[in-house]
């Protein structure tokens, strides 16, 4: 028998999390196939996988506190990036139609088990498309996602969530509002 961790150390020693705990050990190769499924079905649909810089000279793309840095070899002040959103809308003024960046993000804000100063984001663009083509891109992610690991029936609070069911939709306005939304198939 083992002591349980802290939430405190399950955040600082990650490792010994993966140790004792096998649902931390099953997340662990979740993320792994979800990340892949998500990955491979954005080559699928055409979209170029872009590396941006992590090292920022203006931190930008989102409202977040900054990590901040020194560039010795150009004597200049820099920060790790809070978003990918900047160099990925660079990447596509440049001529890419489709780009996508699954990197990491740093935040100089609170941490505990569920919120960590570094995480991996997915930001993708896509040329000439729109509000219902990145819902029904968004739609295909998840079910690659939910294939990955071989479910795509969750229980929630609210009850069974059932991925392959209709799928509503929410305007900004209605949820912002409290509204119920109306019913659409991207």
């Amino acid at each position: 028998m083992h002591k349980e961790l802290s939430e405190e150390s399950r955040v600082r020693q990650r490792y010994a999390d993966l140790v004792v705990r096998p649902e931390a050990r099953d997340m662990m190769r979740k993320r792994s196939a979800i990340t892949r499924a998500v990955r491979e079905q954005l080559h699928a649909e055409g979209y170029l996988e872009i590396e941006t810089p992590v090292l920022q000279l203006v931190h930008g793309g989102a409202a977040a506190r900054p990590f901040r840095t020194h560039l010795n070899a150009f004597d200049i002040d820099m920060t790790l990036r809070i978003a990918l959103e900047l160099y990925l809308k660079r990447a596509m003024v440049g001529g890419a139609d489709r780009a996508f960046e699954i990197g990491r993000i740093f935040r100089n804000e609170g941490i505990d088990s569920s919120h960590s100063a570094e995480f991996t984001m997915l930001e993708a663009y896509q040329s000439w498309g729109d509000q219902w083509t990145i819902a029904a891109m968004t739609r295909r992610l998840v079910l690659a996602a939910a294939d990955a690991v071989g479910t795509r029936v969750y229980d929630s609070p609210r009850g069974e969530i059932n991925l392959d069911g209709e799928w509503r939709w929410l305007s900004v306005y209605d949820a912002a509002a409290g509204g119920g939304g109306r019913h659409h198939h991207p």
